[in-house]
């Protein structure tokens, strides 16, 4: 994690670093024996909505931070049940949302295969041909 984000986290608890190190040391402590893992998103975030808000642009900075992993980086995104619900019998729209899956939130075609029960090739030759037909459509 960098400096600046330890930083961002502490200053959450106090503006005078010292302090807030004292606060987050105790807000620790005092969540000792509470089970928080249901509330986790992607290994790495708790908190409310508004909070993973404020944080998802630190997850997907310019810079890909090596000790974040891809799970970790997609921890706000959404879920295939949401991305999936209103495409139902729209082959078309399911294409399109195959892609986007794919190519914005970072889904694996396993992760599709075992949603939409479809072969990973399959997907695989669907990704490709909306990644082209998107791609003609912006040179035009």
């Amino acid at each position: 994690m960098s400096p600046e984000f330890v930083e961002w986290i502490l200053s959450q608890f106090d503006q005078d670093l010292a302090c807030a190190r004292v606060a987050y040391r105790q807000f620790v402590k005092e969540g000792r024996g509470v089970s928080v893992w249901d509330d986790v998103r992607g290994g790495i975030l708790l908190g409310t909505e508004e909070f993973v808000e404020r944080v998802k642009p630190r997850l997907r900075g310019e810079e890909a931070d090596s000790e974040i992993s891809k799970r970790q980086c997609f921890a706000d995104r959404r879920s295939l049940e949401d991305l999936f619900g209103s495409v139902k019998g729209d082959r078309h729209m399911r294409d399109e949302r195959i892609h986007e899956t794919v190519m914005e939130h970072g889904y694996t075609l396993t992760a599709l295969q075992k949603y939409l029960g479809l072969h990973p090739s399959t997907l695989s030759r669907i990704v490709k041909r909306i990644g082209k037909e998107k791609n003609a459509i912006s040179k035009v």
